[in-house]
């Protein structure tokens, strides 16, 4: 059985440091997106590397090209995207040596409030 946290609220069986961090200390809800503490785990990738081949005819490719192409009300009907002009030169191969779940590293978001991140790129500083 699930015990959503406003139940838990009401019911006074939320524990002392959920009632502080959600409801007693305004500034941490100000500043704190909710799954900043919420979160369980993040992607951290290390040794992540991605290769491009752009020798001979290799191409990609192109999802972008793709959806804007089927956005088009001639196009919107279409079953797949033979002859749409939808590939890249090259052809990308991502390779990953490390890969783990763990607790995320909190940082400032585009809007000012600490979130959760995943390191830039797949790597970890």
């Amino acid at each position: 059985m699930l015990s959503p946290l406003k139940l838990l609220t009401e019911e006074k069986r939320l524990p002392l440091a959920g009632r502080v961090a959600m409801a007693q200390v305004e500034r941490h809800l100000e500043r704190m997106e909710c799954y900043a503490c919420h979160s369980a785990w993040a992607p951290q990738c290390y040794g992540c590397h991605l290769k491009i081949d752009y020798s001979g005819k290799k191409r990609a490719f192109d999802w972008v090209a793709a959806g804007h192409r089927h956005r088009r009300p001639e196009h919107r009907a279409d079953r797949g995207e033979t002859g749409y002009p939808t590939t890249l030169p090259g052809q990308v191969h991502e390779e990953r040596s490390y890969l783990r779940w763990e607790e995320p590293m909190l940082v400032v978001n585009g809007e000012g409030r600490v979130s959760p991140a995943s390191p830039p790129n797949g790597r970890a500083s």
